[in-house]
C-alpha cells in the first residue's frame, strides 16, 4: 500500500486534516512510538522521555494545520520533536 512511513504518515495527516478521526488516532499512535524510539536512541530509557513524547504530540496536534502534503513529513515532524524536547529538557 505505502512504500514508507513517510508516505503513510503523510497520507494519514492529510486524512486527519480532512476530519478523519480514526486516521488521526492511528497517526498519533504511530508517531508516539516513532518519537519514543528516536528519543530513546539519543537519551536512553529515561523517565523524561514520556513527557517529551507527550509534549511533541500536543505540539503536532496544535500544528497539524501547518503540514503541507507537498513537503516531506519527517522533517516537519522532527523539527517539532526537536523543539519540544529542547523545551522539556530546559525545564
Amino acid at each position: 500500500m505505502w512504500e514508507s512511513d513517510e508516505e503513510r504518515w503523510s497520507a494519514l495527516m492529510v486524512s486527519a486534516q480532512s476530519g478523519n478521526e480514526s486516521d488521526y488516532r492511528r497517526l498519533l499512535a504511530e508517531l508516539a512510538e516513532a518519537i519514543k524510539g528516536f528519543l530513546r536512541s539519543r537519551f536512553g530509557d529515561r523517565p523524561i522521555i514520556e513527557d517529551c513524547v507527550q509534549e511533541a504530540l500536543i505540539a503536532v496536534h496544535k500544528a497539524r494545520h501547518t503540514y503541507n502534503p507537498n513537503r516531506p513529513f519527517r522533517p516537519w515532524l522532527f523539527a517539532i520533536v526537536r523543539n519540544r524536547t529542547i523545551d522539556q529538557l530546559r525545564r
